[in-house]
């Protein structure tokens, strides 16, 4: 699904939008159908350390002005696959809601529905309650991983510790020489095992 955010006075704080909306997905599927869902920074949502959707978002800039008139979001769910229909080289590492829920039914236009709702309130509600739950359902804080600032370059890659993730949704890394950064966009991913 995609949704559009067009606040009137545009986006003011980009980095926040994937988090929350990360957050806002952990509570559709909470209050829809009783599911304690995870996030991966920034922008996947994992069940039982498998990977069930992931968030995609994208500023539309007037170049005139210089700000960011609106944010397009997509996300992108595994609903309605059987865990027999997973690929073998996948099991591992991804998953659906059926896979993991076989007793539960979706109906698609609730679901869609329940989420625009959540993201829309809470983009609009730049609580600090949503980065507090945000962290709270976040599984790599305290964990060893590796940093692709940029993808497919292996020399660029660094391991490092996750020892938080700020207000603004930075993952803040301590690295081997006991240095601090904060990562503001960019793929992380664990140690082989730790999923």
């Amino acid at each position: 699904m995609t949704i559009i955010y067009a606040p009137e006075k545009g986006i003011q704080k980009p980095a926040k939008t994937t988090a929350y909306t990360a957050a806002a997905l952990i509570k559709a599927l909470k209050k829809l159908y009783d599911i304690d869902a995870q996030i991966k920074w920034i922008n996947d949502i994992f069940i039982n350390r498998k990977k069930v959707a992931g968030i995609l978002t994208e500023g539309f800039t007037n170049f005139e002005t210089n700000s960011i008139e609106c944010a397009i979001i997509g996300i992108g769910i595994n609903t309605n696959i059987s865990e027999k229909e997973i690929p073998e080289s996948l099991k591992k590492i991804a998953t659906s809601i059926s896979a993991e829920y076989p007793s539960i039914k979706i109906n698609h236009n609730e679901l869609a529905a329940t989420i625009a709702g959540e993201v829309l309130r809470t983009l609009e509600n730049d609580s600090p309650e949503t980065m507090k739950l945000y962290k709270e359902k976040s599984f790599i804080l305290g964990s060893t991983i590796t940093v692709h600032p940029i993808i497919d370059n292996v020399e660029s890659q660094y391991k490092a510790k996750v020892i938080d993730i700020d207000d603004e949704a930075g993952l803040v890394v301590q690295l081997a020489d006991g240095t601090k950064k904060t990562l503001i966009s960019g793929e992380v991913s664990l140690r082989s095992g730790e999923i």
